[in-house]
């Protein structure tokens, strides 16, 4: 047997504040990746963890249809639907605001976005879009999409919001890969939801205004592609990007926990803390993963019943592999090391996270 456990976000960002990895369950953790083989990507300029997600169930990585994934699981009718056939890019909303060479970029949750919001602001970016495409709402309310009229037309697409929220983007970063076009596309969004009656209500609500949307996943997604192979027997976890890549790739889907030869767990509560700068939640998230999968993984392993763990952990800049197999010798001590107390001889979670 085999568990992946896909975790983004799974280390706190500053990796000097020594507090942050102070937190019951840090020994299983830490034993973990102090023994487990350690190996780091860099991100490209337009990666994030949905990428590298669909890059583990055996798409390419970088021209992966993310958004129209997205939408495929998001319906309940897996054999019509708009997700297939035709071009697809998620604009989600956002409120994009400039620091000095820096974007700051949040987005609202679900229940802060109003069905009437949505459509009266949707409607709007309509109207000036008429000639090009057309926007619309997915089954959540934050989750946002624009179909061109003109397959081949020149879309902006940049990293899903996921890689960017809580963070300084490079302003200048953003522009390149955006390109001329995909600047102005963006600009005309800006002039058409900036002072719109919604975000006026919104702002005196105390509420986020929504200035700006994201353009991240472009892609078409064919219907031939479905029943593709994939290397997971089942995939867990409450996503709709996760569930469009099980319908597309045939893998039985579970949003709780369960047994099989080769299993893949989606964790995104770490990442969602780490967007909204929450430390204690962002605690609270790995003690509860490390406690529930990483140390009785740690137990099976030892006995044999696990064949290997794998963590898989993107972060801004770039995606964590550990991977650990029940052949590891220092999952079994041995009598004398058990006598000299040697079984747990591997550094603090703060010591080890800083050493790297």
């Amino acid at each position: 047997m085999h568990l992946t456990l896909f975790v983004p976000d799974l280390l706190w960002p500053d990796h000097a504040h020594r507090q942050a990895f102070e937190f019951e369950q840090t020994n299983p953790l830490a034993r973990f990746l102090f023994l487990a083989t350690h190996k780091a990507s860099p991100f490209s300029a337009t990666d994030s963890w949905e990428s590298i997600l669909a890059g583990a169930f055996g798409l390419e990585s970088h021209t992966a249809p993310l958004g129209a994934l997205r939408l495929l699981g998001e319906s309940d009718d897996t054999t019509d639907t708009n997700a297939f056939g035709g071009t697809l890019l998620c604009a989600d909303p956002v409120s994009l605001d400039f620091i000095q060479q820096s974007l700051v970029l949040s987005n609202p949750g679900a229940a802060q976005l109003s069905p009437d919001d949505c459509n009266r602001l949707i409607d709007s970016l309509n109207e000036e879009f008429a000639d090009e495409g057309c926007f619309s709402v997915g089954n959540t309310s934050n989750h946002w999409y624009f179909t061109p009229n003109n397959p081949d037309m020149e879309l902006p697409n940049l990293a899903a919001c996921s890689r960017l929220l809580g963070r300084r983007i490079d302003a200048d970063e953003s522009r390149q890969v955006l390109g001329r076009e995909g600047l102005r596309w963006l600009n005309r969004i800006q002039m058409c939801l900036n002072g719109h009656p919604v975000n006026e209500a919104r702002q005196m609500n105390g509420l986020t205004a929504i200035n700006s949307v994201w353009p991240w996943g472009a892609g078409i997604l064919a219907t031939n592609t479905l029943g593709n192979t994939t290397p997971f027997t089942i995939a867990i976890g409450d996503n709709a990007l996760l569930r469009g890549l099980c319908t597309l790739t045939g893998t039985p889907h579970a949003s709780e926990t369960t047994t099989a030869t080769s299993t893949l767990l989606l964790d995104t509560s770490l990442s969602t803390a780490i967007a909204q700068d929450d430390l204690d939640a962002w605690q609270m998230a790995v003690k509860h993963l490390t406690e529930r999968h990483i140390a009785p993984a740690l137990d099976a392993l030892a006995s044999g019943t696990l064949t290997s763990l794998s963590v898989v952990a993107p972060d801004a800049y770039q995606t964590h592999r550990w991977t650990l197999n029940a052949t590891h010798k220092s999952l079994n001590p041995s009598f004398i090391q058990r006598l000299l107390g040697r079984t747990h001889n591997h550094p603090d979670l703060a010591t080890l996270i800083s050493s790297w």
